[in-house]
């Protein structure tokens, strides 16, 4: 039972962080946040890793005429970034 509740917090828990994301996609944009899990199962241990790094652009980026994953690097906006 713990496993299959381990499933399915790890295929909802994903798309509920992105579901308020999805309408700020065409707008320019000041920072980002990414959050990561990984889980490791050994023989031994089990080992489960979470961690959020973000970024915070100094001026908005601008995502007209750009790609989106793109649109800072081609902007050429400096920024800092936590890991």
């Amino acid at each position: 039972m713990i496993k299959r509740t381990s499933k399915i917090t790890r295929c909802i828990l994903p798309a509920a962080l992105l579901l308020p994301t999805v309408g700020a996609l065409a707008d320019e944009y000041q920072w980002e946040l990414s959050g990561h899990y990984n889980q490791i199962d050994t023989p031994t241990t089990d080992i489960d890793n979470v961690s959020v790094s973000g970024t915070y652009y100094f001026s908005p980026v601008e995502t007209r005429d750009h790609p989106l994953a793109e649109a800072a690097f081609l902007e050429r906006e400096s920024n800092l970034r936590t890991l």
